[in-house]
C-alpha cells in the first residue's frame, strides 16, 4: 500500500515538473481509492495542488438486475491489455470456468449490499489478492484476446465520458475559493 502511495506521489511530482498543474487519477476498482486518496491528500498538503481522483466505480450506481459478474471479471483481461501484460493472464485450455457469486461469501455480499444502497464502498482485505476474485483462466488466446478488447473499449468508453473540462473548471472555482478563504482568515495565510 506504502509503496503505491508514493509511486503516486512520485508521479504526480513528475507531471508537475513538467509544468502540469491539473492531475487527474482515474480508478477502476474500489480498493484503488485506499491509496490514491491518501496519495492525493498528502500531495495537496506538500504542494497545495489538488489531485483529482475519479472512481469509475462510483458511475456504476446499484447494481442492476442483469448484472453478469463474468463481464466485470472480463474487466482485468481488458486491464492487463493497456498495461501490456496480457501475457501474464492464464490460459488453460482445460480450465472450468466457474463464476464467483456474491452468495459464495454471504457477510460481504450482506455488508455491500446494504452500503450500496447510500451509494457507498467497502474495501476487503486478504492475504492474497486471489481470495477477492480468482483471476479467471481463459481456454486460448483468442478467447482472452476477445474479451481483453471487448474490456478496454469499454473501459475507455467510460473515461472518454467523463467531462474532464467541467472537472477542471469546478476545481480552479475550489482554488479560487480557497484562495479567497485565505486572504479573508489571516490564520490561514500561506495555506493556499
Amino acid at each position: 500500500m506504502r509503496q503505491s502511495i508514493d509511486y503516486l506521489m512520485m508521479l504526480a511530482h513528475s507531471l508537475v515538473a513538467q509544468g502540469f498543474r491539473k492531475i487527474f487519477f482515474v480508478s477502476g476498482h474500489g480498493p484503488a481509492r485506499n491509496y490514491i486518496d491518501p496519495a492525493c491528500r498528502d500531495f495537496f498538503q506538500e504542494t497545495k495542488i489538488h489531485p483529482c481522483h475519479i472512481n469509475l466505480m462510483g458511475l456504476r450506481g446499484p447494481r442492476p438486475a442483469n448484472f453478469v459478474r463474468k463481464e466485470y471479471e472480463e474487466m482485468s483481461a481488458g486491464a492487463y491489455k493497456i498495461l501490456g501484460k496480457l501475457d501474464e493472464v492464464p490460459i488453460d485450455p482445460n480450465a472450468e470456468y466457474v463464476p464467483y457469486d456474491d452468495s459464495m461469501n454471504p457477510p460481504m455480499y450482506r455488508l455491500q449490499k446494504a452500503l450500496r444502497t447510500v451509494g457507498a464502498q467497502t474495501s476487503m482485505m486478504y492475504k492474497s489478492w486471489e481470495y477477492h476474485v480468482p483471476c479467471r483462466a481463459y481456454h486460448s488466446k483468442e478467447e482472452l484476446l476477445e474479451a481483453a478488447e471487448n474490456s478496454e473499449r469499454q473501459m475507455r468508453a467510460a473515461v472518454d465520458a467523463i467531462d474532464f473540462e467541467e472537472i477542471k473548471a469546478a476545481l480552479d472555482g475550489y482554488y479560487d475559493y480557497l484562495k479567497d478563504l485565505a486572504e479573508k482568515n489571516p490564520r490561514l495565510k500561506g495555506q493556499y
